[in-house]
């Protein structure tokens, strides 16, 4: 899937590059995968932590086999073999479908929460047409960066749009410049106002 998307990047690049070479005859496109730029500065970090976690359920499931031992030893002198198999198997199951239901539990909060925090950092976006404000002079202002970025993304990203739209199909070149810009930009850019797709 990766390569496929790295093909479409490319090809993509070929064709804007065509299409005004003054303007993209040194620029590239490129895909990568989200999830290693959201975890290029932690990996290590979260690595260590599987490990650490993988180490408890050893030691949980070491104990647990331990408790099967110590109750069959002392079921041994009382029971017949059927009864005993049938016993454990109830006792395996039980506990095999409560840890996996408590675990299913746990991973989903803990993906929630992990998301909540990486996506922390995004923000909430504003959605505006580009506005005829006047330009300043490089180096005068505050600088910005740019992604381009496919209909959807804001959706995708679980990021809101809080006025205005994102970006869709019809935002494609020879269409109507569009931006969209943050809380701190809306607050640089437009003080007191709430920018909308009229701006």
């Amino acid at each position: 899937m990766l390569a496929q998307a790295q093909a479409e990047r490319r090809n993509l690049a070929v064709q804007t590059t065509a299409e005004r070479p003054a303007s993209n005859a040194h620029w590239s496109a490129a895909a990568a995968l989200l999830l290693n730029d959201a975890v290029r500065d932690v990996r290590t970090s979260l690595l260590v932590l599987l490990g650490a976690g993988l180490f408890v359920q050893l030691l949980g499931c070491v104990n647990v086999a331990n408790l099967y031992l110590m109750r069959t030893n002392g079921r041994v002198r009382g029971a017949g073999r059927g009864r005993l198999v049938h016993q454990l198997v109830a006792e395996s199951l039980l506990i095999a479908l409560t840890g996996g239901l408590l675990g299913i539990a746990l991973a989903y909060a803990g993906v929630r929460g992990l998301l909540a925090v990486l996506l922390s950092g995004i923000g909430s976006a504003w959605g505006v047409y580009r506005g005829d404000r006047p330009t300043l002079a490089p180096g005068t202002g505050p600088s910005a960066g740019f992604s381009v970025v496919s209909d959807g993304y804001f959706q995708t990203m679980g990021i809101p749009v809080l006025t205005g739209r994102g970006f869709t199909e019809r935002d494609r070149m020879g269409a109507p410049l569009v931006a969209v810009i943050n809380q701190a930009a809306v607050r640089l850019l437009y003080p007191g106002e709430t920018p909308s797709e009229s701006n």
